[in-house]
């Protein structure tokens, strides 16, 4: 799958990406949810899922506008100490999930493969 991973913290990104990528994943890793957002993809619709922090940045509107330009993509919101997978709002429809930070790799692996699986039967449909 193609993954894009949103953290500002230079050893999340070191160590999911290198997860990500030993499972066989292609993975662009952005400093900020606006990073993201400027950057051009050469197939945007081909990202199946966007990984990032969930903090003041990202607001509902930011979900939102990632949803708008990445629709058939999965976002999964990492969630640390200060917003708790309790706290988070009911951001926008297009959340996938919420993992809490530390990233427990198993735990992401998991997700993935729901990820994937949901993608192939929408495809297959």
């Amino acid at each position: 799958m193609r993954i894009v991973l949103v953290d500002r913290e230079p050893i999340v990104v070191k160590t999911i990406a290198s997860f990500l990528s030993d499972l066989g994943h292609e993975v662009k890793s952005y400093r900020s949810v606006a990073e993201f957002l400027q950057a051009k993809l050469d197939a945007p619709k081909s990202v199946q899922v966007i990984m990032s922090s969930f903090d003041e940045e990202l607001v509902a509107e930011g979900v939102r506008e990632i949803h708008r330009r990445f629709p058939a993509s999965a976002i999964v919101l990492m969630l640390d100490e200060y917003y708790p997978i309790s706290h988070a709002p009911d951001l926008a429809r297009g959340v996938y999930g919420c993992i809490s930070k530390p990233v427990r790799l198993g735990e992401l692996e998991l997700m993935l493969m729901r990820i994937g699986e949901l993608h192939t039967t929408v495809q297959d449909s």
